[in-house]
């Protein structure tokens, strides 16, 4: 099977996923003409991506795409599929990346003490806190 990066970049995911969300040749066509030509470039066309795609951001997106054409409730769901599908695969590609192994960076805190005046007291934490 093809790497989830391989699939983002390719004109012809773009294509085999757009049509059985249901979106029109046309408005593939339309996308490949605004240089919108694979599913990585649609997963940050409209939102970014873990950002709810709202029916307005998808009709402002629609316009600029083919600015004389009216999406229908079948377009409008189809693009925000596609869109929903796009940014799922982007996420998953991130988080499959292996230079992701070295991510979170973790650091150890130093120890700092807390003098209370009034109190008495000291507080003191130890090393060995980690900082994700």
């Amino acid at each position: 099977m093809a790497s989830a990066n391989t699939l983002l970049e390719s004109t012809a995911t773009l294509e085999a996923q757009a049509l059985p969300c249901g979106l029109s040749q046309a408005w593939i066509d339309a996308l490949k003409a605004s240089n919108v030509a694979t599913l990585g470039q649609l997963a940050y066309a409209v939102t970014m991506p873990g950002v709810a795609l709202t029916d307005a951001a998808v009709q402002t997106f629609a316009n600029v795409v083919r600015p004389a054409a009216v999406l229908t409730v079948a377009e409008l769901t189809a693009f925000k599929r596609l869109v929903f599908e796009a940014q799922t695969m982007t996420i998953s590609s991130l988080r499959l990346n292996p230079q992701a192994e070295n991510w979170p960076v973790r650091r150890e805190l130093p120890s700092w003490r807390i003098n209370v005046s009034g109190f008495g007291s000291v507080w003191s934490v130890g090393t060995g806190i980690l900082v994700i």
